[in-house]
């Protein structure tokens, strides 16, 4: 190809890497290594970290993920490099974009929890995401529950939804076992559909449980854990680091997630890749995560939920669950994200 092939937009990408920034990082690095003719050119916002900088072919955008300044700056840095393709991996698209681009969306969710996102979100979604999926080439997301609440709230036509789930690193799926001496893991973010309230409860019911908390929790989380009087017993730890993460899932006595709603749930399936025992709520796109290896819960029942958290997994568990995880790679999406790019290169605007 003798201009640039794909410019992806990596502006999300911080010092802690959330799901979404997760999702770019996954993919970008897959696509460097297994699909060398769509090797992308990134979008780096202010707050990139220096080795994503050094990793990858990049261009400097000062205007960083939701600043108001990106409906210009991104639009005129991707005129700049002519790329066959623009790849905006969220839902973050300036109007003023006049490259061919394809958009994922990895949920609905702001559209499906209105009480907790208010008219202002709603408003963003429908005046600014809705149009540009129009506009895309193709509509990806990551998973067939994700898939249905987009084609229902946002009324993007199911032919041009694809459907490519997230990979898991290939360094967890290499970790050896080591014994699961840890507490109980949520990895979890200040939105109340994650859940966190039902599991702190779920504590609280059993005495013999800890709990480490990795991300930022929910405003009120740790008054709740001291109300409850688990103090002693459960750690926000805040956002935490790749090497961190990876040491937690390894050592976690269980991994629990716990959310009401997800588009997809990259906990579990990177619980399942490093083979500890994943108990997750009782939803549609969990059960397409993690089939038959995961315990499922009903998302609102504490005494469940402590249940389920105390209960011995079966032998077979770990080795069933890395099983099915090494089915969900990044090389996968990557290959799978190249079909996508080249359907959408050669499809008519709008089409």
């Amino acid at each position: 190809m003798g201009r640039t092939a794909l410019v992806m937009d990596a502006r999300m990408v911080g010092p802690r890497l959330h799901g979404i920034a997760r999702h770019v990082v996954g993919l970008a690095r897959a696509l460097v290594r297994h699909v060398p003719e769509w090797r992308p050119t990134l979008l780096l916002g202010p707050d990139a970290p220096a080795s994503l900088r050094d990793e990858f072919t990049h261009v400097a955008v000062a205007a960083g993920f939701l600043d108001p300044v990106e409906a210009v700056a991104v639009p005129a840095a991707v005129a700049q490099l002519g790329p066959r393709l623009f790849h905006a991996p969220s839902f973050s698209v300036s109007p003023l974009l006049t490259a061919p681009f394809v958009v994922t969306l990895h949920d609905a969710i702001h559209l499906q929890r209105p009480q907790d996102y208010g008219l202002k979100q709603r408003a963003y979604y429908l005046g600014l995401v809705r149009p540009a999926t129009r506009r895309a080439r193709l509509v990806l997301t990551v998973s067939q529950d994700a898939r249905s609440a987009i084609f229902e709230h946002l009324r993007v036509p199911l032919e041009r939804i694809r459907v490519v789930p997230n990979g898991v690193e290939p360094a967890l799926l290499a970790l050896e076992q080591v014994p699961r001496t840890g507490a109980v893991l949520v990895v979890t973010g200040p939105k109340p559909h994650k859940n966190l309230v039902t599991l702190l409860h779920a504590v609280s019911h059993a005495p013999q449980l800890r709990l480490d908390v990795a991300g930022t929790p929910l405003e009120g989380s740790e008054q709740l854990a001291r109300a409850l009087g688990l103090a002693d017993r459960v750690r926000f730890l805040g956002p935490v680091d790749e090497g961190a993460m990876v040491d937690l899932l390894q050592r976690a006595r269980v991994v629990a997630v716990p959310s009401t709603l997800e588009g997809f749930g990259l906990p579990v399936l990177e619980g399942m890749a490093v083979g500890a025992p994943v108990v997750c709520s009782d939803i549609p796109v969990f059960h397409e995560v993690a089939g038959g290896v995961a315990r499922y819960v009903p998302p609102l029942d504490a005494v469940a939920w402590a249940r389920a958290l105390l209960e011995e997994p079966p032998e077979a568990a770990s080795r069933q669950g890395r099983e099915r995880a090494a089915c969900m790679t990044w090389e996968q999406a990557a290959r799978l994200t190249a079909q996508v790019y080249e359907e959408a290169a050669g499809a008519s605007p709008l089409s």
